[in-house]
């Protein structure tokens, strides 16, 4: 057991001496020259920096990243607004364009003859009844503003059709193209051929003319004929076909109304 010890000791003590000759070796090194040692530092520290340096690039590289993209994001939004800003004016001035034009519209009825000397009502389509404004719809204006069943409705275009039921405030207007409506017209010329026309089922007009054995042409113009609702002289619209009915010399049109039922917005009510 001693003899293990002592060469224990032996051992740590040899550990020991070996360990000093190498520090004293290092020390040696390193005083030969200052340079030795700046140098020695200098390496020392750029290992040890130099991975820290790169960690801390990534960090930098990482934050500016972050604050880019916030950025980024920030003038994204601001242009979003801007775009929606900018829609909601043009909007506005397209809706602005297009109330001038029905007001521009609207003032064509005064040139109608046939309503000289009557009161005239400005109205807005305010519900639609039936699809595709080809039955009845409803406007607001009312009995307080003088409204009854009967008065007919016009647009600067032409003939819309008539009031049928009324309120205080709104009235009920079927429009030429219900299918129970019959519009008695002429064509517009020197010698005017009268005839009769109601709708087709597919939002034009189809009719015939009364007398038989007479002609007419593609694109003749269609007005009232002041026999029955409607005074005479307002517009209908204008044939587009032609044709005789089979085994008669009767002539049988279909007509095209001067009125856009899709796109009526404002009307006038002859009271």
């Amino acid at each position: 057991m001693r003899s293990r010890s002592r060469k224990k000791q032996i051992a740590a003590i040899s550990a020991g001496i070996l360990a000093g000759l190498v520090l004293l070796v290092l020390f040696w090194r390193a005083a030969s020259g200052s340079e030795g040692i700046k140098e020695s530092l200098q390496n020392a520290a750029a290992a040890v920096t130099k991975p820290l340096y790169q960690a801390a690039g990534g960090i930098q590289r990482g934050f500016k990243g972050i604050f880019h993209f916030k950025e980024v994001t920030a003038e994204n939004e601001i242009l979003k607004k801007e775009n929606e800003k900018l829609q909601l004016e043009k909007a506005a001035l397209a809706l602005t364009r297009q109330e001038k034009q029905e007001l521009e519209e609207l003032e064509a009825v005064f040139q109608y003859e046939a309503i000289r000397g009557y009161t005239v009502k400005a109205a807005n389509v305010s519900a639609m009844e039936y699809s595709g404004w080809q039955g009845a719809f409803l406007i607001d204006k009312g009995s307080r503003d003088g409204v009854k069943p009967g008065c007919i409705v016009i647009s600067g275009n032409g003939l819309v059709g008539k009031v049928t039921e009324v309120s205080a405030e709104t009235a009920k207007v079927v429009s030429i193209l219900s299918d129970d409506t019959k519009v008695s017209f002429q064509t517009l010329e020197k010698k005017g051929k009268m005839g009769v026309l109601q709708s087709d089922g597919k939002g034009g007009l189809a009719g015939y003319l009364l007398e038989d054995g007479k002609t007419v042409k593609k694109g003749t113009k269609l007005i009232t004929s002041g026999i029955g609702t409607y005074p005479e002289g307002i517009i209908i619209g204008e044939i587009t076909r032609i044709k005789r009915k089979e085994g008669t010399q009767r002539l049988l049109l279909e007509a095209k109304p001067s009125v856009s039922f899709f796109k009526l917005r404002k009307v006038a009510v002859v009271l």
